[in-house]
């Protein structure tokens, strides 16, 4: 197995991963959903979270942030990686880019990761709470 090999096949697992707790949030919000009280009143916020169980406050907000992160995941890579592309295109002009070999900074990988971990651990945390408010 080449390296290169092993860079796409971790690729394709890390966005695999990021998709399925996209998905495992969306899915914890529609839980935490169905178990909502009836509330009666104005549409604000505050009543809905008062239709909440407090069981399942912090994995509704866990859920949520996820989602946050999600998307702070990619503005991030999208930020830290078109001015990095856009850069090196700029020094190597009209050669092609199969033909351009980078040495990029570790840190420019780094930071998204950060963000993907991070989802990661707040899907498991969420679903664990949620799984102590089911069994009850």
């Amino acid at each position: 197995m080449t390296l290169k090999e092993i860079r796409e096949d971790y690729v394709r697992y890390s966005t695999n991963v990021s998709e399925l707790s996209r998905n495992l949030a969306y899915a914890g919000i529609g839980i935490v959903w169905i178990f909502k009280q009836p509330s009666t009143g104005d549409a604000g916020i505050s009543t809905f979270m008062s239709s909440i169980p407090s069981e399942l406050k912090w994995p509704l907000i866990l859920f949520i942030a996820v989602l946050i992160l999600d998307l702070f995941q990619y503005v991030v890579q999208t930020s830290i990686w078109y001015p990095y592309y856009a850069k090196h295109k700029k020094l190597h002009g009209n050669e092609k880019e199969d033909d351009v070999n980078l040495q990029e900074p570790e840190i420019y990988s780094a930071i998204p990761w950060c963000f993907w971990l991070f989802k990661l651990i707040m899907v498991v945390i969420a679903y664990f709470l949620m799984g102590i408010f089911l069994l009850r």
